[in-house]
């Protein structure tokens, strides 16, 4: 559903930030945080079973 995730954006856009910020300088610009957002609903369950274990 691309209608379901375009409604959170805002809040994914936050955590593939930081996670850009923490693997380096480099990684901070608006690609690529644009390329993670759209990665971001994996990437955060990831974390999160992580956090949980």
């Amino acid at each position: 559903d691309v209608e379901g995730e375009d409604v959170r954006t805002s809040p994914e856009l936050i955590v593939p930030g930081v996670i850009s910020l923490s693997a380096g300088p480099e990684l901070h610009c608006s690609e690529a945080i644009a390329v993670s957002s759209s990665k971001s609903t994996c990437i955060v369950s990831t974390i999160l079973l992580v956090h949980r274990l």
